[in-house]
């Protein structure tokens, strides 16, 4: 029923219950937007990757079996960036989990994370190669120095067993193990080439502690290029800072610290006597700077970074996380994790005030927009209603109560849509947000028409006005708006896959019922309260045409002088002398007339 009118004819009359009807109406759709808002808050973000299949899709058991037996999920990384010194005690502790470490290293925070498996989704405690290199270290069969021979007082791996192998790198403490400066970067690379075997669990675990990128073979910026004064390095002080900051790089290229290899620099190399020589080219003058090397065919070319690994990992797995707000949840708990610990490492003497610790797994890069996507569609939603603001404002001849009344209807429609969203288990993900988007254009189709038959009303009152209205535009919107939407909406509902059914069927579905009732029961009642005055402006006009036509009337009657006017526009045929005498007097003139007829 609609508010103002019975129906969409102009034969119905306007009775006390109609009247009373439209204030019932509109605490209706009141109460109907603040449900809405209440829902808008509980509405799932996120797109399961269930959706994507058809419902008789095999996959489905597939994800219902993983989502049911698996214990953990994926693995979970914690990177640390460049400028973090793992060679001092203090960066050790700030890192390590075991005797001697800090009550809240990197580590611990972590398997304190893992009691609360529900707020930080991590299942298990990360592992971490400053722990197993500190074990690695702790007199045993693991780090060992030859005695005697041709390798004395080099590295014995675990996996030869010789009388000679008799020294352990680290003498007995009664204290944690922990290495000194020098020790560190000295023993690092043989921790990185040692395999774990029986003996010797720890070792070989290069990809985890420091990572790089092949650089490729390129000039170095001007700066570097001019000339120097020629130092004078040991080859074994140069080996064990190049070598040290980054042990892999010896690990990984096999290139022996001390030995006889040549160091390129471009044209500068390391020569086998122990003495730096720059061959013409220069050597840069701070010898704190480590070497990272890239491997081009048969070159080494070296590009200069500053004192320490440029990157390094810790891995930990998350709990099983079955859909997308937990993996969404999970990206948010662990960044928060990562942004605390690089708080509290940052206060590590010899930190880089850019240091950084951050999560990676690898869902990571599909869940992300699902943080941000919230803020990102209420402003994309906004720069739609902008516009149409203004656009509606413009052509309802600058009316600025029609346009706010547009634009009122057009939110309420849009938020009646994410409420029954969240009722009706439609997700709010991106292919939902274009829905949305589009929402907006389908909406003034269902409102501006309505406003604008009321707002060239010339009736005088509102109830008047908005009665017209209905009566005049109803009919087209229904017929010319929904109907042509309708049949076409109704056929997505056949189709076998999961996101056409949700986010097409059912969401277009929700914005045309919703823009259809909105347009043609809360509108014109909204319009018979608080709709704008009538125009002057039109009244005159009418007025004006009004008059124009009576006065061309008027004077059209003398071209006829058999038919005489009259101000009721009754028009009388004077023609007949006899028409005041009755009918005897026709019956006479026709009895004169007989013969002739």
């Amino acid at each position: 029923m609609l508010p103002v009118t019975p129906n969409f004819r102009g034969g119905g009359g306007q009775g006390p219950e109609d009247l009373m009807l439209s204030p019932a109406q509109l605490v209706l759709f009141v109460a109907l937007f603040g449900g809405s808002l209440y829902l808008m808050f509980y509405i799932s973000v996120g797109l399961d990757q269930e959706l994507a299949l058809p419902e008789d899709s095999y996959l489905l058991d597939y994800f219902l079996f993983l989502n049911k037996y698996f214990e953990v999920g994926a693995p979970v990384y914690f990177v640390t960036t460049g400028g973090y010194n793992f060679s001092s005690v203090a960066g050790m502790n700030g890192i390590c989990s075991s005797a001697g470490c800090d009550d809240f290293s990197l580590t611990q925070k972590i398997q304190y994370a893992t009691e609360f498996p529900e707020m930080s989704y991590l299942a298990i405690p990360a592992s971490s190669w400053v722990d197993d290199f500190i074990d690695w270290l702790t007199p045993s069969s693991c780090c060992r120095i030859y005695t005697s021979g041709s390798n004395k007082d080099k590295f014995c791996p675990s996996t030869i067993s010789s009388l000679s192998c008799l020294k352990n790198c680290m003498g007995l403490t009664m204290g944690p193990v922990r290495p000194s400066v020098e020790q560190f970067h000295e023993y690092l690379p043989w921790f990185l080439k040692d395999p774990p075997n029986i003996k010797c669990p720890k070792g070989l675990v290069w990809a985890s502690v420091c990572k790089g990128r092949i650089a490729p073979l390129a000039p170095l910026p001007p700066p570097m290029l001019s000339p120097v004064p020629k130092p004078h390095w040991p080859l074994s002080s140069l080996s064990s800072r190049v070598c040290g900051q980054c042990g892999e790089q010896c690990g990984q290229m096999e290139v022996e610290c001390g030995g006889t290899s040549k160091w390129w620099w471009h044209s500068a190399k390391l020569s086998v006597e122990g003495e730096a020589d720059d061959g013409g080219g220069g050597l840069p003058e701070t010898p704190q700077w480590p070497l990272w090397w890239g491997l081009t065919s048969a070159l080494l070319s070296p590009v200069l970074l500053p004192r320490a690994c440029p990157a390094s990992r810790f891995m930990t797995y998350s709990k099983p996380l079955k859909n997308s707000q937990d993996y969404t949840e999970a990206l948010r708990a662990t960044r928060a994790l990562a942004d605390n610990i690089t708080a509290s490492l940052r206060e590590v003497p010899g930190t880089d005030p850019d240091f950084e610790v951050f999560p990676y797994t690898i869902t990571n890069v599909f869940y992300e927009q699902y943080l941000t996507i919230i803020p990102e569609g209420l402003f994309m939603l906004a720069l739609c209603l902008a516009p149409t603001f203004i656009v509606c404002f413009l052509l309802l001849g600058m009316d600025l109560r029609s346009g706010l009344l547009n634009l009122f209807s057009i939110v309420m429609i849009l938020v009646d849509t994410v409420g029954f969203m969240a009722l009706w288990d439609i997700s709010y993900n991106a292919v939902s947000l274009i829905n949305l988007v589009t929402a907006v254009g389908i909406s003034v189709e269902f409102v501006s028409h309505i406003t604008r038959s009321f707002a060239i009303s010339t009736k005088p009152t509102r109830l008047e006005r908005a009665k017209e209205a209905t009566i005049t535009m109803g009919s087209a919107v229904f017929a010319g708006v929904a109907m042509t939407n309708l049949p076409g909406i109704l056929v997505l509902g056949l189709a076998k896959s999961q996101l056409v059914q949700i986010f097409f069927f059912r969401l277009n579905l929700l914005v045309t019922l919703l823009g259809l009732l909105h347009g043609l029961v809360f509108l014109p009642v909204v319009l018979s309260y608080l709709g704008p005055d009538v125009n002057p402006a039109l009244v005159l006009e009418q007025k004006r045409a009004e008059e124009e036509e009576a006065a061309a009337r008027e004077a059209s009657c003398p071209k006829h002088p058999s038919v005489s006017c009259t101000t009721d526009n009754t028009y009388v045929n004077s023609g007949f002398e006899d028409c005041a005498k009755g009918t005897s007097g026709i019956g006479r003139a026709l009895r004169n007339t007989g013969p002739e007829i």
